[in-house]
């Protein structure tokens, strides 16, 4: 660096503009307003260039439509039906629409879209096609092809214009839509942040009848009649429980009979002593908690039967004391008949208090019903939070586009304040 770099006037930085983001449109609008109306005025002419090179082409088409190689042997029948098949895919084909007066990039590109297919469909020729023009048709086939290279020129040099000068338009366009999203974004959340005002209030509303409802439940549990419902559907239970007990043992207490009194029931049906055999089954048939009732007459019709035939001296041995645990039966039979008389008293007091569970079932689906809906507006709640919070993060984000769309519009470096 030479002494007198150091006295030389350095080039100020530009300062840096601050723009609040509803003003960012309009400023880079006014920025780029200068290059934007320079691109609209090249794609124009260019877009008019195109299309006079395709309208050059589809005359020279005409003009070999025209034309017919005279001559009937099988060469010439054959170029002309090649020529014919060309020419009627050419007429086909549909022309570009030119550019609207002020044409946004979208309108620019798409008449490059529509242009290239036209002129795709005017050069694809096959190589058989493209022989018999230029050998054959001589001329006119050459001019056509020539037309469709000049064509393809001018849209290279579209292109490499959409590829630079065009991309300030592609870029407002970009900023356009940038600020059209954040306007959505915003009315949006303030659509979400009207309708959770109004959850927030339904919510409230649901809370207190929620807490309405378990109080009503609440005071229908501890009612008297509810509390005696519970006393007699416990003692139920218990009887119940203790009466299945007793059956058991009694059950557990004849099972060791079983085997003898069916051999002897066995024997009375081959004795032809039906009587006795009818006891015998009935018995073997019969509630366990009921069979000291029935054990003296079953005694007498076995002794009246000769036992030896059919039991072993161990079953007879077992088969006498089945008359000793008469008594231990009889006292399950009176403990059982003492529980079911009991059960009746309890059964009779369920019944009687029955119409307070229709009232708790009410009260219970009125307070789950309530705690349902809660839940479900409460889950609505969150949702709609986390998609509140999703949509400012993407307005954050749209901000920042825009703000780097606008800086290279404009070429200036921004501050969104």
């Amino acid at each position: 660096m030479g002494f007198l770099d150091a006295f030389r006037k350095k080039p100020q930085a530009l300062a840096v503009q601050e723009l609040k983001f509803q003003d960012i449109l309009p400023w880079a609008r006014k920025q780029a307003e200068a290059g934007m109306g320079q691109a609209r005025k090249r794609a124009e002419d260019m877009c008019s260039t195109v299309i006079s090179r395709l309208n050059q082409v589809t005359d020279r088409v005409k003009r070999l439509e025209e034309k017919q190689l005279e001559g009937s042997d099988r060469v010439m029948v054959a170029a002309n039906m090649v020529k014919a098949s060309y020419v009627k895919k050419a007429a086909g084909l549909e022309m570009p629409e030119p550019l609207p007066s002020g044409p946004a990039y979208s309108d620019i590109t798409g008449f490059h879209d529509a242009a290239n297919k036209y002129l795709d469909g005017l050069e694809g020729t096959t190589p058989k096609q493209a022989i018999v023009l230029t050998n054959y048709f001589a001329e006119d086939g050459k001019a056509v092809i020539e037309g469709i290279k000049e064509a393809r020129a001018a849209m290279e040099n579209f292109r490499i214009f959409l590829d630079n000068d065009a991309k300030v338009l592609a870029e407002y366009e970009r900023l356009e839509s940038l600020a059209d999203r954040h306007a959505s974004l915003l009315r949006d959340n303030t659509a979400a942040a009207q309708l959770a005002q109004a959850q927030a209030s339904e919510i409230g509303r649901l809370r207190k009848d929620l807490a309405k409802a378990n109080e009503d439940l609440a005071r229908l549990e501890k009612d008297e009649a509810y509390v005696r419902l519970q006393r007699a559907q416990e003692k139920l239970a218990q009887l119940a429980g203790a009466a299945e007990s007793s059956r058991a043992q009694a059950s557990a207490l004849l099972s060791s009979y079983e085997r003898p009194l069916k051999k002897l029931a066995y024997l009375a049906a081959r004795e032809g002593r039906k009587d006795a055999e009818q006891e015998i089954n009935g018995f073997l048939k019969s509630d366990p908690a009921a069979a000291g009732t029935r054990l003296p007459a079953l005694l007498q019709k076995a002794k009246s039967l000769d036992m030896q035939k059919v039991l072993t001296m161990r079953e007879l041995a077992k088969l006498d004391g089945l008359a000793q645990d008469a008594g231990a039966l009889d006292g399950l039979q009176k403990a059982v008949a003492a529980m079911q008389s009991e059960m009746r008293a309890a059964e009779a007091a369920v019944q009687a208090n029955a119409g307070i569970l229709a009232r708790i079932e009410a009260a219970r689906n009125s307070a789950e019903a309530v705690r349902q809906k809660l839940q479900a507006l409460e889950k609505d709640v969150a949702d709609a939070e986390l998609a509140k919070q999703t949509a400012l993060a993407e307005a954050e984000q749209v901000r920042e586009e825009s703000r780097k769309a606008a800086e290279s519009l404009s070429g200036r470096k921004l501050r969104l304040v």
